[in-house]
């Protein structure tokens, strides 16, 4: 019997045409290979949707963890503004009381304010009443330590929410700590941010503590008091490590997860999304996929009867140039006058073949090419992965595996702190190019001051460290102090963005540890820091004035003019001492936030343009932030920001109007305005006093204190 169906299987294929033959085997081609691309596709497209939402989730959580970072930054700078204002420093508790509550009032991420006298005990409370104790806490000792607070996630005494503390020690004016002031945060700020964390329907995000504890979530429907101490994504943020990947969530479904530890708060964000979802277009397009496959083996066993005859030849020379192909000989075609009389499908065939060769060798010299891109890249790599890129100095995995290769000698070795004093300003005045520019001059010069065999590294934004082996207290000392006459040096030639370090160093002889001297250094350099604050603020601000003032060679002779008439008007209005020292302070430095204004717009000699006044609107909140920096101009700041607004509301920044408007920058308005239109610039000529007496009467009631102006031009 089976010798029987052999001999009848064998007669047919015998029997079969070389149409049906090439009907099979087109359809077992085309099956096969449609079933393997839509496998191959499906799985690949799998994969490459989950990976970019991996990316995408990835992304999206280190950004809000960025931004709840900023948000505790911002609420610290809050802080340290309150703990800065006189009434703070000087103990007045009514005055104080009312700061607090002015705070409050703009800034609605504080719950509340109190101040905590040397006893422990609340003396000014916005919350409760005052006289709670507290010494036993720890943000209270910490604070009298000198040190700023964020404490872990507590609950509100008056609401019952959730809430952290942030405290800072208060410093009267002769640098003594009179206690602490702590205020209360709301966390309602990280729902919104959590919130931002958005995937289709089954998207979550969760920020937790430390024991999975759900303290902000992106859908309020999930209940209140929730836990993902047994998820996944939890379990891998807890162990620091911040990525994304695939798991059963704790509900049991399979999701992509992103994960993220932050370390200065001890919390975590989770972001979960059912895999399902993610795949769910893929699931369309496969059906479609094999639709398409389904109605090309139907056309294809239609026509493949048309392509029988006339074959074997093309195809035999095909097969003899895919050999020399196979062996590497990629320059050899299938000559056209082989197959030129051969069916359409076989042309074809033949051309595609002759096109995919030169492809094929086009690929081999681009990967060649690749190959050699690839070794120079590598070269570049290895040098990228020790040096800082900006400064060119060592980075801080470079700094670290020299930490331990000197820990491990056991040598005689001194440690150098240095930090960029008044980074921030200068990036937050000038931009932060100038701060890039002023990194960098900062690095030259300790390349310049610390011999060959030291190691001098970048380890942050403006930290830098220098490891000098087989070097004495003595010789350490020598070259901190040359790398100070270099800075002085620097100063003087550009004194208009000069440069201000502080330094810290410890040397030792074995046996050590040099990650206790690094902080030990570290320490020394804070305290220098601290020390010299104040100073070099006023120097820089002296520096900008002097750079403003180059722009402009009467620059400083308006200055003396807009103080002269200023307290001509305060001395008509017969103002206290107090405002009058205002006036003197606020003339002087009203113009100062220029220096944030790019230099032609202020050379220019012409009228300037809408876009170019616009720039010069912002030198006000400028300098005011300027004025904010430095203690004794800090209670001038605000009524710089305003010494361009105007009696009816059209000025500028804030659009005050009326009696809005601080008196002091009403005056100076005036001042700066009557002097400023007498004096000549390279685009208009001054006009005359009575010029400028008539324009200050014409602006009066619209730019100008209608009264103001009555007394002032009685004064003049």
């Amino acid at each position: 019997m089976r010798a029987y169906i052999r001999g009848k299987l064998y007669s047919c294929l015998q029997r079969q045409t070389i149409g049906s033959h090439l009907q099979f085997l087109i359809s077992v081609v085309l099956v096969t290979v449609s079933i393997s691309l839509c496998l191959l596709y499906t799985w690949h497209e799998r994969e490459l949707r989950l990976i970019e939402s991996e990316q995408a989730m990835h992304r999206s959580v280190a950004l809000q963890s960025q931004l709840i970072d900023e948000w505790f930054q911002d609420r610290s700078d809050d802080l340290e503004t309150i703990t800065r204002l006189q009434t703070v420093r000087t103990g007045n508790l009514t005055g104080m009381l009312n700061d607090f509550q002015a705070g409050l009032a703009s800034s609605k991420e504080f719950e509340g304010y109190a101040f905590v006298d040397q006893s422990g005990k609340t003396v000014v409370d916005t919350v409760a009443q005052p006289g709670t104790d507290v010494k036993n806490r720890d943000y209270f000792r910490l604070g009298m330590a000198g040190q700023s607070v964020i404490t872990g996630i507590l609950t509100g005494r008056a609401t019952g929410r959730k809430i952290v503390i942030l405290a800072k020690p208060v410093f009267d004016y002769q640098n003594e700590i009179r206690g602490i002031v702590f205020g209360t945060v709301t966390l309602q700020k990280l729902d919104g941010i959590i919130q931002n964390l958005e995937f289709g329907t089954t998207g979550k995000a969760y920020l937790v503590d430390e024991q999975g504890t759900v303290l902000a979530k992106s859908s309020p429907g999930d209940g209140q008091d929730i836990s993902l101490a047994e998820d996944e994504g939890y379990r891998q943020a807890k162990t620091g490590i911040s990525g994304a990947k695939r798991y059963i969530n704790q509900a049991g479904r399979p999701v992509v997860g992103a994960y993220q530890w932050i370390p200065e708060r001890n919390w975590g964000i989770i972001f979960e999304v059912e895999q399902a979802e993610v795949l769910a277009p893929l699931y369309d397009i496969l059906i479609r996929a094999l639709l398409g496959s389904l109605i090309i083996l139907f056309l294809a066993l239609c026509v493949a009867r048309l392509i029988a005859k006339n074959i074997e030849k093309p195809i035999a020379m095909l097969f003899v140039a895919l050999q020399r192909t196979q062996k590497g000989e990629y320059e050899h075609a299938v000559p056209e006058r082989e197959f030129q009389f051969a069916p359409a499908e076989i042309r074809g065939l033949c051309n595609a073949f002759n096109i995919m060769l030169g492809t094929i060798h086009e690929h081999v010299k681009l990967l060649h090419n690749i190959n050699e891109a690839l070794s120079v890249a590598e070269s570049k790599y290895r040098t990228l992965s020790i040096r800082d890129q900006l400064t060119q100095l060592y980075n801080r995995t470079y700094y670290e595996a020299e930490l331990e290769r000197l820990q491990a000698l056991q040598q005689p070795v001194a440690v150098v702190v240095c930090d960029v004093d008044g980074l921030k300003l200068v990036n937050d005045t000038l931009g932060h190019k100038a701060g890039d520019g002023l990194i960098k001059t900062a690095a030259r010069l300790l390349m310049d001051s610390f011999p060959p065999t030291a190691t001098v590294a970048r380890i942050g934004g403006d930290e830098f460290v220098v490891l000098l082996p087989n070097v004495t207290t003595e010789s350490m000392r020598a070259q901190v102090l040359a790398l100070y006459q270099r800075v002085d040096e620097h100063n003087h030639r550009q004194p208009g963005h000069p440069l201000f370090l502080s330094t810290g160093g410890v040397a030792a002889k074995p046996p050590f540890e040099l990650e206790e001297m690094v902080s030990e250094a570290d320490n020394y350099m804070y305290q220098e820091k601290e020390r010299n604050r104040s100073r070099n603020r006023r120097w820089l601000l002296a520096a900008f004035m002097k750079t403003v003032a180059e722009y402009d060679d009467r620059y400083l002779e308006h200055l003396e003019g807009v103080k002269k008439w200023s307290q001509l008007l305060g001395r008509a209005l017969k103002l206290d001492d107090l405002q009058m020292r205002q006036i003197e302070l606020v003339a002087q430095y009203h113009d100062v936030g220029k220096i944030g204004v790019d230099r032609h717009i202020l050379t220019k000699a012409e009228p300037l343009n809408e876009q170019e006044w616009e720039e010069i609107r912002l030198h006000p909140g400028i300098g005011g932030r300027l004025a904010k920096t430095v203690p004794d101009l800090q209670a001038c700041a605000e009524l710089i920001i305003s010494h361009h607004e105007r009696w009816d509301g059209e000025g500028y920044p804030n659009r005050l109007k009326g009696e809005e408007i601080p008196l002091v920058s009403r005056i100076v308005a005036i001042a700066d305005a009557y002097d400023s239109m007498q004096r000549h610039t390279s685009y208009r000529r001054g006009r005359s006093p009575e010029a400028a007496r008539q324009e200050l009467e014409n602006c009066s009631g619209s730019q100008f204190d209608p009264e103001l102006v009555r007394i002032f031009l009685r004064a003049v």
